[in-house]
């Protein structure tokens, strides 16, 4: 195909920024700067707060998995600084100087999203935006809580390490909430900020701290929440397949499920391909949903499960047009796939191949 594509969002006020760039690259393509143009899309689209804006845009510029493989990188100026400060830390040193520069974009990242919610008038793009936003201040705010929590274990200090530790939890847990409550396309659901090395940052200096606080962390063990334990153990989920497109298919994961996000587009299994989960060793699975939307599924699909990985057990089923539920007899399977039994590649939808679990 010879021309220029654009495929913007549902959401046309945020998609202005992509439209901007195509159009500045189709006007001039010899001299088409990226970020240059990105820049001056975001001045556009918000002059009442650009530099807010933008910094918003430089830490959500991922797209997160997808079944393209499309990805683009992100916070750019702050990553050194990450890298170096989490390299250090894992072996018991702290980069005061990366650890302030880390806690400044944090505080920038509570103002903006304040200065953007109160500057705006661009009323459809606050609106388009407001989940990512809120997701966002909470983000920062656990950023910031998250960095006095690693300065105060590195300084001996576990009491006040302990206050920030639960701080850094509420703000997570608010995350958690949005990403499960709003934006539940079924395509790329949930809200993600900061996705690609804020959060990771988070989560990592978490489980450092988990390690350090396990004996508060059993004792309060009592209070939490057994939907919210089973959602963290299925956030550990792993594609298993020998196909790259659904390796890279997005997952949603809620309080006691896991499941493909669908597919608009026709997909191919090669023979002998498959797909499926690997769950945690503390979950058990129940059951598996599917629906491929092929008549002709019972030929060539083979539903199969195992405990070690190596051994896998074909599972009797009965689906209606590759519409349907299997049951799991056993406990241990820890493995579940589809597999394409037949000599040759089958095309087939991925509507729905969700997994429902408890804890063990």
């Amino acid at each position: 195909m010879s021309g220029f594509v654009s495929n913007p969002m549902d959401k046309a006020e945020v998609s202005k920024i992509a439209i901007f760039g195509i159009a500045n690259y189709a006007w001039n393509i010899s001299m088409y700067d990226p970020i240059a143009t990105w820049k001056k899309a975001s001045y556009l689209l918000m002059p009442e707060a650009p530099e807010a804006f933008l910094l918003f845009n430089s830490h959500n510029s991922n797209l997160g998995p997808n079944g393209h493989g499309y990805r683009r990188d992100e916070s750019v100026e702050l990553k050194p600084y990450v890298q170096s400060f989490l390299s250090e830390y894992r072996n018991g040193t702290f980069l005061n100087d990366e650890a302030a520069r880390i806690r400044l974009e944090f505080e920038r990242i509570v103002d903006a999203t304040e200065e953007i919610a109160k500057k705006s008038k661009n009323e459809r793009l606050l609106e388009q935006i407001s989940p990512w936003l809120r997701h966002f201040r909470h983000l920062g705010k656990a950023g910031m809580h998250r960095t006095a929590l690693a300065d105060a274990i590195h300084a001996g200090r576990p009491g006040q390490g302990w206050k920030q530790f639960l701080l850094v939890e509420k703000e997570t847990d608010s995350m958690n909430y949005i990403d499960q409550h709003f934006n539940q396309n079924p395509y790329q659901p949930g809200i993600r900020t900061g996705s690609l090395v804020l959060e990771p940052l988070i989560w990592e200096i978490m489980e450092i701290a988990s390690v350090y606080y396990a004996d508060s962390l059993l004792q309060s063990g009592g209070s939490r929440n057994t939907e919210s334990t089973i959602s963290k153990l299925l956030l550990q989920t792993a594609i298993i397949s020998n196909s790259e497109v659904f390796s890279k298919q997005p997952l949603m994961v809620r309080n006691q499920y896991v499941a493909f996000s669908p597919k608009l587009e026709v997909v191919s299994l090669e023979e002998n391909g498959f797909f499926g989960f690997e769950i945690d060793s503390n979950l058990v699975a129940e059951r598996l949903e599917v629906n491929f939307e092929d008549p002709n599924f019972a030929k060539w699909g083979q539903i199969e499960a195992s405990a070690d990985g190596s051994e896998w057990k074909p599972l009797p089923y009965r689906l209606d047009s590759g519409k349907g539920m299997v049951r799991f007899p056993d406990e241990t399977f820890r493995q579940i796939r589809v597999r394409n039994k037949s000599a040759q590649k089958q095309d087939f939808y991925l509507k729905t191949f969700k997994l429902t679990v408890k804890e063990r």
